[in-house]
């Protein structure tokens, strides 16, 4: 039974990090069609949004000159790389709860 036990706790680590990640990486895609919208219709888009949702964008600044394809590769990088510092706090939230829930909130 403590092997079950354990199994789902790591399945609740698993899954905050997995849903953290996740949000990580849609977050970049939105800014990225917000970006494409702006550009479309000549605004300049807000940069404290950019920095503040997904910090790898920075790295964006040396996309503008790109093609498409270099352009939107670039971005699925940043996409993960924006995944992955989400995942760090929904791993540490996910550990937080597999050690301080009670046992009975997680199905024993």
């Amino acid at each position: 039974m403590t092997t079950w036990f354990r199994n789902q706790r790591f399945g609740i680590v698993a899954l905050t990090t997995a849903a953290f990640a996740a949000c990580g990486f849609f977050v970049c895609g939105i800014l990225l069609g917000y970006s494409a919208y702006a550009h479309a219709y000549h605004q300049m888009p807000n940069t404290k949004i950019f920095l503040t949702l997904c910090p790898p964008s920075i790295i964006s600044l040396g996309l503008d000159n790109a093609s498409t394809l270099v352009g939107l590769f670039g971005w699925l990088l940043i996409g993960f790389i924006n995944a992955i510092i989400y995942a760090i706090p929904g791993f540490l939230i996910g550990v937080l709860i597999a050690v301080i829930c009670p046992k009975r909130l997680l199905g024993q």
